[in-house]
């Protein structure tokens, strides 16, 4: 039934239905000489179809694991995408396993580290069903196999390099928070041993209750990110794993921060941390619908192009906490893009005054793309009374040498608010961002006069 619902091209629940298809778990499902049947559709293996091997879920993603008859994990394959109606036969690209599938890994790793990574790989092929598939059930109550792969690596490495009683611990944790616990934890203890042991204070210095919302928007987060790096690895085949893991390793680095100074705090209000996580959730559907845009203008864009660069979404106080340095800055990148012959004194001097009203709001939402750490590219949105909002202080920094980005993020924000309620906006006539507000379903309503300068009226139902 859920799997016709995929296939009905005019849902609009693909995703979250996917989602709950790759979780089913079927057991073991035998291979014939024909491949294997999964969620309807043939798989045909190759020279793996043998009748004496198996198939088994191995993540949340699609991934299943091919097993020989000695119960030893072999290869993998992906089932790709579920939601088209062809029953043709499929023949996946069938991969070996190597460290770099489980384990995060760097040019600065050592031979000892890399020897070591892949005893554990072996380990992990040969003893899956002995102790991933039925112990860490028993003692965890969480489905090894709901785990992505560099999250099940970085279990591996936790169990294989604590203690007994360190183990039994974080197993009393998993009892309690599930697998949202476990995901957050993992994430953290990617940062080191006292970052994951922030997560266990956690979730003894709060109420279950609390825990558990903030376990469960973090791991919405590490969902956002994983689906950015499946992005990422499917539209950059010429960026290195490591490259491409370590892009949206970066995304969750705020969410962890911000973990850690609740674990440290005396008091902090969880809606507060909620809201927050909650926001870092759009800052990476931000990235990655900045990053489509650009892609799809630009094909010889760079994945590593993005290594200094990142996003956030911040109030007009938060923004004015960073310092005057920073709205200084940001109202120097203004002056400059208005700086023509066209634009007045008293044009100049109003769209400050309305950059320093939206910095005093706090409901207003400025979107920022910063290189280095320093602001390129900006803009905000004001709600209105009557339910809509306004979009305003759009400006990219002309020095910064990928501008486009900034207006990709203008043009992802532009979409992703226009789903909430009505946009308004003003363009001046000629320029072409102005016609780019047209082509993105702006229609012109009115003029108004600023400082001198005639301004388009737009608006976007």
């Amino acid at each position: 039934m859920l799997l016709e619902i995929l296939q009905d091209d005019k849902t609009e629940r693909k995703n979250a239905i996917a989602a709950i298809l790759y979780r089913l778990e079927f057991g073991r499902l035998g291979i014939s000489d024909d491949g294997v049947r999964y969620l309807e559709k043939q798989y045909d293996l190759g020279e793996l179809n043998n009748p004496d091997f198996f198939v088994k879920r191995l993540t949340a993603q699609g991934d299943i694991g091919i097993f020989d008859d000695e119960e030893i994990l072999q290869y993998y394959f992906n089932i790709g995408d579920i939601a088209s109606a062809d029953q043709s036969p499929v023949t996946p690209e069938v991969m070996a396993f190597a460290c770099d599938t489980l384990f995060y890994g760097s040019d600065m790793d050592t031979p000892d580290q890399n020897k070591k990574r892949m005893h554990y790989l072996q380990e992990f092929k040969e003893n899956y069903f002995h102790f991933y598939d039925n112990t860490f059930m028993e003692r965890s109550g969480i489905r090894f196999n709901n785990l992505s792969f560099p999250e099940q690596g970085e279990y591996l490495i936790y169990h294989k390099s604590t203690t007994e009683d360190q183990r039994e611990t974080l197993f009393d944790f998993l009892q309690r928070y599930g697998e949202n616990g476990l995901r957050t934890f993992l994430s953290i203890e990617h940062g080191g041993r006292e970052m994951g042991e922030k997560i266990l204070t956690i979730g003894e210095k709060y109420p279950q209750e609390v825990s558990d919302k903030i376990f469960a928007k973090y791991g919405e987060l590490v969902d956002t990110a994983n689906s950015v790096e499946s992005y990422l690895e499917n539209e950059f085949q010429e960026a290195d794993v490591v490259t491409v893991r370590q892009t949206a390793e970066n995304l969750l680095l705020r969410g962890k921060a911000l973990l850690s100074t609740l674990a440290d705090a005396e008091n902090l209000q969880s809606e507060d941390i909620l809201l927050k996580l909650e926001r870092m959730k759009d800052e990476v559907f931000l990235y990655t619908a900045s990053v489509k845009a650009l892609r799809d203008t630009d094909e010889d864009f760079k994945l590593e192009n993005l290594e200094k660069d990142h996003f956030e979404i911040l109030s007009g106080p938060e923004l004015t906490n960073k310092g005057e340095d920073v709205t200084q800055h940001m109202k120097d990148i203004y002056l400059v893009n208005y700086k023509g012959e066209q634009f007045t004194d008293a044009f100049r001097e109003a769209i400050i005054e309305s950059f320093e009203k939206n910095l005093s709001n706090p409901q207003s939402r400025f979107y920022v793309l910063k290189h280095q750490g320093e602001i390129v590219a900006f803009n905000c949105f004001t709600p209105q009374e009557d339910g809509s909002v306004y979009f305003s202080n759009f400006n990219v920094d002309p020095t910064y040498a990928h501008a486009r980005l900034g207006e990709a993020m203008m043009e992802a924000s532009l979409d992703e608010e226009s789903k909430r309620t009505t946009i308004e906006c003003a363009g001046v006539p000629d320029a072409s961002i102005t016609q780019t507000y047209l082509k993105r379903g702006f229609e012109k309503v009115g003029e108004a006069d600023v400082g001198g300068v005639t301004l388009w009226r737009l608006k976007k139902e």
